[in-house]
């Protein structure tokens, strides 16, 4: 019995939830929760777009690690859509993107920048991926590593990048350029450990270990 009781503690301590807020963006306005930082965002009353290089902050997605969303392109001229995570100025942060140069919607290009569409790691996306004119995007942040999955049709393939020693701060939004159409976004916080969990597990523990020492 004890050490039943003990492994559910345990487990307890070590089991988390994860909580996300979201954003459908079905309405004209983008409400109070999204704070613009560079550029202008509108509404269509069912995805969001914005000018050139525009970013914005969601409050209640403060601390989150990941973030997604769904991009879509219509071909005119260069557009992209971004995540943005670790958000301390529009200099700082992870600014995750894919981009559609050609004129054509297509998906061909990918970017792990620190800044607003600032420096990093541009790079073309496989063939495969430029038969498609939207996407749905993850995109994550656990200490200086970033990670970037794309999915669309039945293509999925995740790039990751190290962004080294350089500051974050616990921000999260989105960017956009052109005429991307950004929709369903969702943020995620880290799991973090039950600090209540873990004392009780504790106490547990020195329970379990008094009544076994009294047995013996």
């Amino acid at each position: 019995m004890e050490k039943t009781v003990f492994a559910l503690l345990i487990a307890g301590a070590f089991s988390t939830s994860v909580h996300a807020v979201s954003d459908t963006f079905n309405r004209p306005a983008l409400g109070s929760d999204w704070m613009i930082q560079s550029g202008n965002f509108h509404g269509n009353g069912a995805t969001v777009s914005g000018t050139d290089q525009a970013l914005m902050t969601f409050a209640p997605g403060n601390h989150a690690t990941s973030v997604s969303l769904d991009i879509s392109f219509d071909g005119i001229g260069t557009e992209y859509g971004a995540i943005v995570l670790g958000y301390a100025g529009t200099d700082e942060n992870a600014f995750i993107k894919i981009q559609s140069q050609n004129g054509h919607g297509a998906l061909e290009s990918a970017a792990f920048y620190y800044g607003n569409n600032g420096d990093g790691n541009f790079f073309c996306l496989p063939s495969d991926f430029h038969q498609f004119s939207s996407a749905h995007i993850t995109g994550t942040l656990e200490g200086s590593r970033a990670a970037l999955t794309i999915e669309t049709g039945d293509i999925s393939q995740t790039f990751t990048w190290d962004y080294g020693g350089v500051t974050f701060g616990s921000g999260v939004g989105v960017g956009v350029y052109g005429a991307a159409q950004l929709d369903n976004f969702i943020a995620s916080s880290v799991p973090e450990l039950d600090m209540n969990a873990m004392l009780l597990a504790g106490l547990g523990l020195v329970g379990w270990m008094a009544n076994r020492k009294n047995v013996l």
